[in-house]
């Protein structure tokens, strides 16, 4: 217990100082099942490798699997889920 006040928010100011100061934890090292982040050249490379065929085969898996959907603010005029759905089925 401090009296006066005063020394206590010093004290808790030093530990808020002490805790900024401090080094940050450094992440986990990446392991087989967590996806590492790619470097920029690596990302753009691969980017440009993209065959229309990739493309082809990643539309239909998207288009086979059921859809999402979200929105904000006023639905009134947002078409239900089973028309939306029956739109891509």
């Amino acid at each position: 217990m401090c009296f006066p006040a005063v020394p206590c928010l010093l004290t808790a100011r030093a530990r808020e100082l002490a805790a900024l100061a401090s080094p940050a934890p450094r992440p986990a090292p990446a392991t087989s099942d967590q996806p590492r982040r790619k470097p920029v050249a690596e990302f753009v490379t691969e980017l440009r490798n993209l065959t229309p065929k990739d493309i082809t085969a990643v539309v239909g898996k998207m288009l086979k699997s059921p859809i999402s959907v979200a929105a904000i603010g006023d639905i009134t005029d947002i078409p239900r889920y089973n028309e939306l759905s029956s739109r891509f089925g």
